[in-house]
């Protein structure tokens, strides 16, 4: 089995290549995943979508909580030509409420009181396919941390009604009329691959600012995406990816490390999304020093999960790369780490030496769709102030060597000893292609607390760096993948 080391972010392995899904290294497609929004610790989540065409789109926006994937908002946002749309997630009382000062058209429009969270979906009052409560906690603070999923539907030119309704006014013309868009225009086109969109989690009182890109997916869809009076296949829009080219149903286009893209078709188009996000490792760093006042969150975020995992809602879960269904609240997967100082003359697994399978680590299992880690010195307990986050796990070193409790960088393996995982059933001409590891995205979070910046003055300082990833497949009817 070939590893294709790519020291890239996990959000960014592919060349730009029509006809296939394929997670654009120059940010700009069909779809956007955000893979974390939080309420948690008197933050909000500020987050913004670019149109960068001559057209107009139809974007649809689905908020998900980060237990199990079930949908909290879905919205269309109809954007104009270069239109950009901002929001905020803000925390309520007891959830969260999407809240702007945007004009761009939305279906459902937002109050000026913002538009609240809701529980619906997993307490089972949503519409199929959530029509079921899940084995997650059912009150509505689940809803102040998940992730993002936003799909271009489809676009529309300058010269249709829909475009004129949603566009600015200008001096002499008709004003926006947001009543008069049509929920599905005559004049709707394929959608080009030029939306880009970013996020900030952000902490006014504490003064920090967290700041990632959207993973973009380019050739996502080789059709306008029209769902007539299906809202159940509207809501599952992220597994209607398709290639025109394709064999099959959707071509993934995964890189390899000479840079060239392996083209793999699937059945299912929620495969090929999976495939271009599939990874058997992440790399990142890590700070903890105590004089610094640093502390340090990991997020690993697995934007497909819920089709895989989640057995109500997507019948046949649990399937590959996932080992397990969604019961108790969960849907554990094992993965195993091991540490790094930042002088390389030492390095420690979480996972004991000589352990196998059979023994304890130090790395709670990853349970949930949105994971964030909490990185702490060997021997100490507690969880990272940075993120304030109840969906972490704590990931710290098995020894306790002190070269490690202050500063370096770790590998997350996610096809280890401690548990294999690989997603199968991709085809290369005559051949079957099976690619190791799990579909995962996200990004590390450090902050320091400078007492001492001035007299009287309480400094923070903090960054937000994407994981660097590793691809292994294996299969072409050869040892290896070429």
């Amino acid at each position: 089995m070939i590893k294709y080391i790519v020291a890239t972010a996990l959000a960014s392995t592919a060349c730009l290549c029509a006809h296939a899904v394929t997670l654009n290294p120059h940010g700009r497609g069909q779809v956007l995943i955000y893979p974390y929004y939080t309420v948690e610790n008197g933050q909000d989540t500020l987050i913004s979508v670019v149109n960068t065409s001559e057209q107009g789109k139809r974007v649809y926006v689905q908020v998900r909580e980060g237990r199990n994937s079930r949908l909290v908002a879905w919205l269309d946002v109809y954007l104009s030509a270069h239109d950009a749309w901002t929001a905020a997630i803000t925390s309520t009382a007891d959830g969260a409420k999407i809240v702007t000062a945007d004009a761009s058209c939305t279906r459902p429009a937002i109050p000026a009181e913002g538009l609240p969270l809701s529980s619906d979906a997993y307490t089972g009052h949503s519409i199929a396919p959530y029509n079921a409560p899940d084995s997650g906690p059912q009150t509505l603070d689940r809803v102040r941390e998940g992730h993002i999923d936003i799909v271009t539907k489809y676009e529309f030119p300058q010269d249709s009604d829909a475009y004129r309704a949603i566009a600015p006014a200008v001096p002499g013309g008709p004003p926006r009329d947001c009543n008069a868009v049509a929920i599905n225009d005559v004049s709707e086109v394929v959608p080009s691959d030029t939306l880009f969109g970013s996020a900030a989690i952000v902490n006014v009182g504490e003064g920090t600012f967290f700041g990632y890109g959207a993973d973009a997916l380019a050739g996502f869809t080789a059709t306008a995406l029209f769902f007539g009076s299906s809202a159940t296949a509207e809501i599952e829009i992220l597994g209607a990816a398709n290639s025109a080219s394709s064999s099959l149903t959707a071509t993934a286009h995964v890189v390899g490390d000479d840079g060239e893209p392996l083209s793999i078709d699937y059945t299912r188009g929620i495969d090929a999304v999976s495939a271009v996000f599939m990874v058997d490792s992440a790399l990142n760093e890590y700070l903890t020093a105590s004089a610094l006042g640093a502390a340090t969150d990991w997020v690993v975020a697995f934007p497909t999960k819920r089709f895989y995992t989640d057995a109500q809602a997507y019948p046949g879960a649990p399937r590959a790369p996932f080992p397990s269904a969604f019961a108790a609240g969960r849907a554990d997967v094992r993965v195993d780490a091991t540490f790094h100082d930042q002088e390389g003359g030492a390095a420690a697994s979480i996972l004991p030496p000589n352990c196998g399978t059979s023994c304890a680590t130090n790395l709670a299992p990853l349970s949930y769709a949105v994971n964030v880690l909490s990185i702490l010195h060997a021997g100490t307990d507690g969880r990272s102030p940075v993120l304030g986050s109840q969906l972490a796990s704590v990931l710290k070193p098995y020894t306790m060597a002190a070269s490690l409790n202050d500063a370096g960088w770790i590998s997350m393996d996610f096809d280890s000893d401690a548990e294999r995982h690989t997603l199968p059933d991709g085809h290369a001409g005559d051949h079957t292609v099976t690619l190791h590891g799990l579909p995962a995205s996200g990004f590390m979070v450090y902050n320091i607390i400078n007492a001492n910046a001035a007299p009287g003055r309480l400094a923070n300082y903090g960054g937000a760096f994407t994981h660097r990833t590793g691809v292994a497949c294996s299969g072409m009817g050869v040892a290896t993948c070429p």
